[in-house]
This record gives structure tokens, C-alpha cells and sequence, in this order.
């Protein structure tokens, strides 16, 4: 068994602070998955999406998962993300906290694109998409527009009872599983 002593991670360390400014755009890949979390968050989240967008996901340990999304969404919780973030991170979403919930665009016309063109797998984790925001922009046909915006519906657990009751009761009118019925209480309650 080898023991490190202090000084050998300072050492570390100093290292990072010295040869950071030096490192190029080809070596950050390294940052990523070897560097000290001081040294990562040096990168800007340009950077970290485009280096999460272009490596297999079960390559990324889920610490730095984590920082990336504080990086990305500059540490705060119920982010809007573009299409962009959704397609780098991908199934690293399973890993953030369930209590930063994400709220996607859909304001955004690539958004609807990204959704159109990805299938969103559905599971017991709660997910906090805001669909309120796409029925604003596109009206109340968001959910005949396509089977993914359509599942999107469904995942109704991540709202919060101040969103829900934003929502209009026609929206619900295709929606048949527990979710909904909780829904409606928290509804009729508020």
C-alpha cells in the first residue's frame, strides 16, 4: 500500500495552476475526466458542452457530471435548456439532483426540432419539463404535433403546484395515468 503525502497533492494541484493557461482546446479531454475540480471549472460551458456532446456518456464519471451542469446552468436550479444542452448531456440528466429540475424551451424553435428528431425516455425520475411554455408559443395543439411532444405530457410529477395551475384542464384530456389524477387534485385544490 503507497500512502500520499500532503505535499504530493499540492503538488498536484500546483501543477494544474501552472500548465492551465498552456493547455489547449485538444487537451481538455484530460481536464475533464483527470483534473482537479478548481482546474474544471476554468473551462467555459461552451467548452464543457461541446467536449460532453462529443464523448460516450458512460465515460464521464458522474462527479464531473455534476459540475458541469453547475457550470452549464451557472448554478442555478430550474435552468431553461436549449436544445443544445439536452443533446449534450443526454442520459447524464438520470444523474442531477431531482431538485433541479430543467425546464426546456420551447419558445425556442430548435427545441421543437430537437424533440421531433429524439426519442425522451420515460421513467420514474422526475423531470420538470415545462410544457405550459410551448402551449404559450404554439397554442393548444402542442400535444398533436408529435408522439414526443405527446410524451412529454406525461411527465407531469417534476411540476410544482404553482405550474400546474397554470395549465389549462383541456391540456390533461389525453392523459390517463396517476399523474394525472394527482394533478387534477392539486388543481381543483389551489
Amino acid at each position: 500500500m503507497i500512502a500520499k503525502s500532503e505535499k504530493d497533492e499540492d503538488y498536484y494541484e500546483d501543477f494544474y495552476y501552472e500548465m492551465d493557461s498552456h493547455t489547449k482546446l485538444d487537451n481538455s479531454m484530460d481536464m475533464i475526466f483527470f483534473g482537479p475540480s478548481l482546474s474544471f471549472l476554468r473551462l467555459d460551458s461552451e467548452t464543457i458542452l461541446h467536449i460532453i456532446s462529443h464523448t460516450k456518456k458512460q465515460l464521464i464519471p458522474i462527479s464531473k457530471t455534476l459540475l458541469a451542469w453547475d457550470v452549464v446552468t451557472d448554478g442555478k436550479t430550474a435552468a431553461f435548456l436549449q436544445g443544445r444542452e439536452y443533446l449534450a448531456f443526454g442520459s447524464l440528466l438520470n444523474f442531477i439532483p431531482e431538485e433541479d429540475l430543467y425546464f426546456a424551451n420551447f419558445g425556442d424553435p430548435s427545441v421543437f426540432k430537437f424533440f421531433s428528431k429524439h426519442s425522451v425516455h420515460i421513467n420514474a425520475r422526475k423531470f420538470g419539463i415545462l410544457v405550459a411554455a410551448y402551449r404559450r408559443y404554439f397554442g393548444n395543439i402542442w400535444y398533436q404535433n408529435g408522439s414526443h411532444i405527446n410524451e412529454l405530457g406525461y411527465l407531469l410529477c417534476g411540476f410544482p403546484v404553482f405550474e400546474l395551475a397554470m395549465i389549462s384542464p383541456e391540456t390533461f384530456l389525453d392523459l390517463t395515468n396517476d399523474p394525472t389524477w394527482r394533478t387534477f387534485y392539486l388543481y381543483t385544490k389551489t
